[in-house]
């Protein structure tokens, strides 16, 4: 739930400063995938999970498979920029977050989601 709200809060920020010039076409992408995957997936997926549904299960992994992706993408691309800068120390250290907490969140909610019996879903 708390990368959904971040996401949403996030989404809105970029709203904010895309129209705030004209937007590209590769800012409204990159807002709508925000708000889809990370924001309004993460959130609902949060709530659901935490019911216990297998929808919730769905969305969760949705939402960290696309946080996982953005490091790994972002990890690629730290071999084409100047790493010298101070404020990229904190670019690296949030991608190594998304790649560790990420990987290991999806493995736990594929693993319960691929194994029908589990406990971990409620029952009707």
């Amino acid at each position: 739930m708390l990368q959904g709200i971040i996401g949403v809060f996030g989404a809105i920020a970029v709203a904010v400063l895309a129209f705030a010039s004209p937007p590209s076409l590769v800012t409204i992408s990159l807002l709508t995938t925000t708000i889809v995957f990370r924001g309004f997936r993460g959130l609902a997926g949060g709530i659901l999970l935490w019911q216990g549904t297998r929808k919730g299960y769905q969305f969760s992994v949705g939402c960290w498979m696309y946080l996982t992706l953005v490091g790994l993408l972002a990890l690629v691309q730290m071999f084409f920029i100047d790493l010298s800068a101070p404020y990229m120390m904190r670019h690296v250290g949030s991608t190594i977050g998304k790649l560790l907490f990420g990987s290991a969140f999806t493995y736990v909610l594929l693993a319960d989601l691929l194994n029908s019996s589990s406990s971990a879903f409620r029952k009707p």
